[in-house]
């Protein structure tokens, strides 16, 4: 484990290319440069790469295959990260306080995610292939814009609870009613403001 979070490193050089890494966490640092080599970090378990001020990460394709886990929270904009999609093994994903106004259909293709955060975006919509996170436990969508949900997400078998306080629902999501067992939280929006609950 190697934590490094809230110090000044401007730069990813190759002494953080340890083959037994599991977890790295680079959060609050510059990192205005990377090696040539960063290609080739291969982290495990936890990658948080947070508040950081470079303009573009470049694909950390050594993590492809291993990463569990990302955490990438921005409250300045950052070029997202689109290699991301390619963590075959990733089963926690926190892209909260990024500023993003919409998520690509390549989501679908995590499909050892077991936790999505989005807090704190500009999200409209979600796309229909998140609904190919099969394994999807636990989504959390508050403090967005969104006013409905995929509607196939009621055949996402291992989904246990949605978070989708602060955003625009005007009536209860299908999902909520189709899906007794469901844990939900719809506080701060316009339907139970209408209904007196808030």
């Amino acid at each position: 484990m190697l934590a490094l979070a809230g110090n000044d490193i401007q730069c990813l050089s190759k002494e953080f290319l340890l083959p037994a890494l599991e977890i790295l966490n680079l959060a609050n640092n510059p990192l205005y440069e990377y090696c040539d080599e960063v290609g080739q970090l291969n982290v495990h378990t936890l990658l948080e790469l947070s508040s950081i001020k470079s303009k573009e990460i470049p694909p950390l394709t050594g993590c492809y295959s291993r990463l569990k886990r990302f955490v990438f929270q921005h409250k300045k904009k950052v070029q997202f990260p689109e290699w991301i999609y390619n963590l075959k093994k990733l089963e926690h994903l926190e892209l909260d306080h990024c500023d993003l106004h919409s998520i690509s259909s390549e989501i679908g293709r995590l499909k050892n995610l077991k936790i999505l955060s989005l807090l704190d975006n500009n999200l409209t919509q979600l796309p229909d292939e998140i609904c190919d996170c099969t394994a999807l436990e636990n989504l959390i969508l508050s403090n967005n814009m969104l006013s409905s949900l995929p509607r196939f997400l009621i055949y996402l078998k291992n989904l246990r609870q949605v978070e989708i306080k602060d955003n625009f629902f005007e009536r209860f999501p299908s999902l909520f009613v189709q899906k007794p067992d469901l844990q939900w939280n719809l506080k701060d929006n316009p339907l139970l403001q209408e209904l007196g609950v808030n």
